[in-house]
């Protein structure tokens, strides 16, 4: 009797995982076996790692609303992440995905920006966003790390 109650508390214990494998919803090519680096490690990689496949995981923290053609994911790092974006209509992201946990693959890819193009890159941010925008206050051109993407699987948590 012993027995059947453990396996039973077992079986229930692992029925939350099952469950929320169960509710993982793949994008694309999905993602690979391999190695999953830090979001901090492939931003202070990129030298190396620019052109080359990777994998990131994290929490998405935006959605583009327009086209649901990128997701961006919170970093391991205070104030870090990384937008995974997609060529438009390949794969859409439904806004119901923020908030979720997302593991991307995708090809490392480094922008850099000038003056007038980070400008752009700001104002189409904040219209997106709804934020306010002040072209005066931009100083500096950016530079940023995304991932072109591939797949991803997207679920509860993680």
């Amino acid at each position: 009797m012993t027995k059947i109650v453990l396996f039973a508390a077992l079986c229930l214990a692992s029925f939350p995982a099952a469950a929320d494998a169960a509710k993982s919803v793949k994008y694309g090519k999905g993602v690979q076996a391999g190695a999953i680096l830090k979001i901090s490690d492939l931003q202070a990689r990129i030298g190396e790692l620019e052109g080359k496949t990777v994998r990131v995981e994290g929490p998405v923290v935006g959605v583009c609303a327009k086209r649901g053609c990128w997701i961006k994911i919170a970093g391991d790092k205070e104030f870090s992440d990384i937008r995974f974006k997609v060529n438009d209509g390949e794969i859409v992201f439904p806004m119901s995905v923020q908030g979720k946990y997302a593991v991307v693959e995708g090809i490392a890819h480094k922008t850099t920006l000038t003056l007038p193009q980070t400008v752009d890159f700001l104002k189409e941010q904040a219209e997106e966003s709804g934020a306010p925008f002040d072209a005066s206050k931009v100083k500096a051109p950016l530079s940023f790390v995304t991932i072109k993407g591939a797949g991803a699987v997207v679920r509860e948590r993680k």
